[in-house]
């Protein structure tokens, strides 16, 4: 017998019943989001942040259920397993400990995988740079990664009928249609290019701002007139330059 065991009782009773969510008219195959949430709460998913466990617990809602075993209810309702050959009797689903074991192996992968990330950012983060913005850009930069690293909330089910599906939000716990899921993301990630842009320096800008208009101004000063009396001046002072050396050609020559 499992100390965790698997779906138990009232939990299983009503995952038993979730062969519809949010419609009467939407059946979903080969496991809905109320199956889904139900089986994580059961191994002990933190749906509100192990995003990247949920593929394996939808994985253990549609595995199939071992030939050996069969389902039964009690007087109350409530579901039980019991071994066909054995007659054994368990409160909770005979493939549990295996499930278990998926979520255990998934949570140990991820341990070493943000270990190896943790020091790699700790070697990227050596500099002797007296930017002020570096360690708050980092920190910013790390928790966007750590967000990605733990997960998409984003599921999507099939249902009975050919073709069609839709995309449940683990985090927001709302069912949406694929065109409502497709018009969230490139929502989310127009937000997210615009928060990845680099924040300027006000005062940099005000003087890059200041020295465009005075180019500016510059410019149109040129272009009004002012370019043809710095050429003029510009002969004049070659051609004194020029009776200069004619004069002293002369002197010269006396």
């Amino acid at each position: 017998s499992s100390r965790a065991g698997g779906l138990s009782g009232k939990r299983a009773k009503a995952e038993h019943k979730e062969g519809y969510f949010k419609s009467a008219l939407i059946k979903f195959q080969p496991a809905s989001p109320g199956q889904v949430l139900e089986m994580a709460v059961f191994l002990g998913v933190d749906i509100a942040r192990e995003f990247y466990l949920l593929p394996t617990v939808k994985r253990a809602v549609a595995a199939p259920f071992p030939n050996d075993w069969a389902v039964g209810h009690d007087q109350q309702g409530d579901v039980y397993y019991y071994n066909k050959f054995t007659m054994k009797v368990i409160a909770v689903h005979p493939l549990s400990d295996v499930f278990i074991g998926w979520v255990q192996d998934e949570r140990a992968q991820k341990k070493e995988e943000l270990a190896a990330a943790a020091l790699e950012a700790d070697s990227d983060g050596e500099d002797n740079s007296d930017d002020d913005e570096k360690p708050r850009r980092g920190a910013a930069r790390s928790s966007e990664e750590m967000e990605e690293r733990m997960g998409n909330p984003w599921m999507r089910f099939a249902t009975e009928s050919e073709g069609e599906c839709f995309w449940f939000n683990f985090k927001t716990k709302k069912l949406h249609t694929p065109n409502q899921y497709n018009i969230i993301i490139a929502t989310e990630l127009q937000d997210r290019r615009k928060q990845a842009q680099p924040k300027q320096d006000k005062n940099k800008v005000a003087e890059l701002e200041m020295d465009l208009k005075a180019r500016k101004a510059m410019e149109r000063a040129f272009a009004t007139g002012l370019r043809k009396y710095w050429l003029r001046w510009t002969v004049i002072i070659l051609e004194l330059r020029a009776a200069q050396a004619t004069a002293l050609a002369k002197a010269g020559a006396l």
